[in-house]
């Protein structure tokens, strides 16, 4: 079963959904993990995917009809590798950098793309543009003169030497055997009963079916939780509202799962 978001943007709007990251989670090796398809774009090199930047350099994996491309030192868009067909199938797309030690800075770090498992590319740091902004990583509509759409499954921002726990999903479809209740946070378990559950500032959870059972007391602004046939979030411009909360509810055998994002509206 997936569970996919879906961002269309027919021109002119801004669907790129952010989020910080620190000097720490730059530092070392890191991987971004995009699995999607995308369906239609006029797009000629940026359009739609997803973007890291890492306080130096840009980090684009843009979704074209024949390949993925990335800002090039000199600020051109290009291809990486060889072409391939990104509208057929969900693919599974991985960025990796690999730290090298040399006199250069990092500039000559290794940079790989994995396709579905399978090296597509190699490249070097000093290949890329060079930008110097908050460190950030964000997915969606990557420039608002294209039009087109791309289906996520997930984006997923990692770094390499630590535990899955400590990766950062931006997206994510509730994998299977995952503990769902156990990313629950205290404060949120232990409200007392029958007061809604305040979420705070940009957090995001995994719920399982105990608590979409009691979902009346999970304090929501938009969107209340609705069991569905199948997990899926549909919005032409979901990033126009106010204080919003994205959900998808997803089924894993016996156990309903939820993923949400709540911002504080204190």
């Amino acid at each position: 079963m997936w569970t996919y978001w879906q961002v269309a943007d027919r021109g002119g709007e801004d669907g790129l959904y952010e989020f910080p990251l620190s000097e720490e989670q730059v530092s070392g090796p890191w991987r971004i993990t995009v699995v999607a398809r995308l369906v239609d774009t006029n797009a000629r090199g940026t359009g739609f995917g997803a973007v890291l930047v890492d306080g130096q350099y840009y980090w684009r994996l843009n979704f074209n009809k024949d390949g993925i491309y990335y800002d090039s030192y000199n600020g051109q868009s290009t291809r990486f590798g060889t072409p391939l067909d990104t509208t057929d199938d969900y693919h599974r797309y991985e960025l990796c950098i690999e730290p090298v030690a040399s006199c250069d800075l990092g500039a000559a770090d290794r940079v790989t793309l994995k396709v579905d498992g399978k090296v597509h590319a190699r490249l070097r740091r000093r290949d890329f543009r060079r930008i110097r902004t908050a460190r950030t990583i964000g997915f969606g509509s990557t420039n608002s003169g294209a039009t087109g759409e791309v289906r996520y499954h997930l984006v997923e921002f990692a770094t390499i030497a630590a535990d899955e726990k400590h990766s950062t999903s931006a997206v994510s479809g509730g994998s299977r055997g995952s503990a769902a209740a156990s990313t629950i946070p205290p404060s949120v378990t232990q409200q007392a009963p029958g007061r809604p559950w305040h979420i705070g500032s940009s957090k995001q959870l995994f719920i399982d079916r105990r608590f979409v059972a009691v979902a009346e007391r999970i304090k929501l602004t938009v969107n209340p939780p609705v069991k569905r046939r199948a997990a899926v979030l549909r919005s032409d411009k979901p990033w126009d509202a106010f204080r919003l909360i994205y959900f998808s509810l997803a089924k894993d055998g016996d156990v309903f799962k939820m993923w949400y994002q709540a911002f504080d509206d204190d």
